[in-house]
């Protein structure tokens, strides 16, 4: 790799989606045995190959063990920093990966500082994090930060159609028509949750496939609980974008941007029938449901309970 590469990278950004795939690119360029007169990868040697496997045998990734989502101080120091510390299996480059960074605890963050000060020869890590401002500030200094991309953009296509179904239909402003709308996210958010696990399936078979590494039940149950909390991350920036697109023409008026400009004529009969306050107050409702997922509530009851304060302004059925 052409230039001077830094230590430490702070990788903000989904880490599932434009984190990792910055990620992905940026250890091609270093692990590249090929690389263009621009220093780009060539894409295809055997280094750009495995890395696109996640199977480079001088990449190392690390994620959080269980489902506490937290990484602890020894695997930090056996799963991460034993192995960039050996000797390069290609005679280049070691990378350490954290994905999901923001679980390292106070041990672990401690423990990977001292790497990180006095970091071996020709080594690189990469923090991949949507939650960047968690990091230990001591590591915020020495790392250089990317930002890969906005994270949770919210669902789209056939995953965002039944949410936006149960946000928009006009069943009225009751508790039937609150339960209902609270049954149709839940089974969206099951839904995420099969899909979630059959991607994790799929990749990890793939990984014992290609490279005869088997994921340990810890690991595989942490990164189906991982995979599926950036989909409900995505369910709920859909919810609460609707939500915002209401307020927005409260305040704004009719031609305000909006991100479900489909649903405009739906989103400002809504927003003729509430005041500003049950607007903003439908977006708080959002984000106490987002605080009840993380504190790890039961989801159909934080959903119920979202939807019981959320107003809807639909004249359907009568208002309450």
């Amino acid at each position: 790799m052409s230039g001077r590469t830094a230590c430490g990278y702070i990788v903000a950004g989904d880490v599932r989606r434009e984190a990792g795939a910055f990620a992905d690119g940026f250890l091609e360029t270093v692990m590249c045995a090929s690389p263009g007169p621009d220093g780009e990868p060539c894409g295809a040697c055997d280094g750009c190959r495995r890395v696109r496997g996640h199977v480079h045998p001088d990449v190392h990734f690390l994620s959080p063990e269980k489902k506490s989502r937290v990484i602890s101080a020894e695997a930090m120091r056996s799963g991460l920093l034993a192995a960039v510390s050996s000797t390069s299996f290609c005679g280049g480059w070691q990378a350490g990966v954290v994905k999901w960074a923001d679980c390292l605890n106070e041990a672990s963050s401690n423990a990977f500082l001292k790497t990180l000060e006095e970091p071996p020869p020709d080594t690189l890590f990469l923090l991949l994090t949507d939650k960047p401002e968690n990091l230990l500030p001591t590591i915020v200094s020495r790392c250089q930060r990317v930002d890969a991309g906005r994270p949770g953009a919210g669902l789209s296509g056939g995953d965002a159609e039944p949410v936006l179904a149960a946000l928009s239909a006009d069943g009225g402003d009751g508790p039937l028509a609150r339960a209902a709308a609270a049954v149709r996210v839940c089974a969206a958010l099951e839904t995420l949750k099969e899909r979630a696990e059959g991607e994790i399936r799929e990749e990890t078979g793939r990984l014992a496939a290609e490279s005869g590494i088997e994921t340990g039940k810890d690991e595989y149950d942490a990164l189906v609980s991982a995979r599926y909390r950036e989909y409900r991350r995505d369910l709920l920036v859909t919810m609460e974008t609707w939500y915002r697109d209401i307020a927005a023409v409260k305040c704004g008026g009719p031609d305000a941007p909006l991100k479900n400009a489909a649903f405009r004529d739906t989103i400002a009969a809504r927003a003729a029938a509430l005041s500003a306050a049950n607007c903003f107050a439908n977006v708080e409702a959002v984000e106490a449901l987002a605080v009840s997922f993380e504190r790890n509530l039961p989801e159909a009851m934080a959903v119920s309970a979202a939807f019981d304060r959320i107003s809807t302004g639909s004249r359907a059925g009568g208002a309450q």
